[in-house]
């Protein structure tokens, strides 16, 4: 559950700070046009979840689930640190978002796959009467990580100014995530190879699936669960839009009130009012 956690905190803490990467990894002829860009690369992790839980799997079936696990957060905590070393628009161009978006398909893998290979090992080595129980470890693991990934860049903008945290202070939460990724990675070392796995298959995806009717509840499920995350994050990166809007703007009526120079004494028209 600690890894699951670590990891999901590193997926989260980009919709959570989506304002300060649309100001620098995309041009601001358009600002609300740059948080949408932003959020689409964000959405891009979630499409690639699928994907991830198909490969990362496959590779847990045919080897072992400590090999899955290792992986997916060996993948989540690289592409974390490259986010946040990656250099901005201003300085790569066009570069800087396409290099983004391919890290972000890095991390929807590695999350999606994560997901997926840490039910199956709690289920498969949990006691026959308390698989639930031990199943529910994941999505307590998951909700903690999206918690800490919404407290850390509160915390973080607290501590320095509104300009260090444009520049560069939003770097450090995913600096901080790499770096606890390197502790979920030493835990995930930890684990013993499978004890209760059956033989591998040879085509784990297809034997899987085949005599099997589609569950349209669980894919509902499924399509649903993102919803909340997404949400959430949205809603706290357009409060923190708006709040950076209106500072914005009286900045500039303060500085366009100092640049009009004083009419004392001169006499005006009363319809110039209107």
């Amino acid at each position: 559950m600690v890894g699951n956690a670590l990891e999901w905190y590193d997926f989260a803490i980009y919709g959570f700070l989506a304002t300060y990467i649309a100001r620098n990894f995309f041009p601001q002829d358009d600002p609300t046009a740059g948080v949408l860009a932003a959020f689409t690369v964000f959405a891009i992790g979630y499409v690639m979840r699928p994907l991830g839980g198909i490969v990362i799997g496959h590779i847990g079936d045919r080897f072992s689930r400590r090999v899955a696990l290792i992986l997916s957060i060996s993948l989540m905590s690289v592409s974390t640190f490259l986010i946040g070393i990656l250099p901005g628009h201003a300085t790569l161009g066009i570069a800087a978002p396409i290099c983004l978006t391919l890290i972000r398909v890095l991390q929807g893998l590695s999350a999606g796959g994560d997901s997926s290979s840490s039910a199956v090992f709690l289920i498969e080595n949990a006691d026959q009467r308390r698989r639930g129980l031990y199943g529910s470890f994941i999505t307590i693991g998951n909700l903690t990580g999206i918690l800490l990934g919404s407290a850390t860049p509160i915390v973080v903008s607290s501590l320095i100014s509104t300009t260090a945290m444009d520049s560069w202070g939003w770097r450090l939460p995913f600096l901080l995530g790499s770096v606890i990724g390197i502790v979920g990675y030493v835990l995930r070392r930890q684990i013993e190879v499978d004890a209760r796995r059956g033989p591998a298959a040879s085509a784990p995806v297809v034997e899987g699936s085949n005599g099997r009717k589609w569950d349209t509840s669980a894919s509902a499920k499924t399509c649903r669960a993102p919803a909340l995350p997404r949400l959430a994050l949205w809603q706290a990166a357009w409060r923190r839009r708006r709040v950076w809007l209106r500072h914005n703007n009286a900045d500039r009526r303060s500085q366009r009130d100092r640049s009009v120079p004083a009419r004392r004494g001169r006499k005006q028209c009363p319809l110039r009012r209107w």
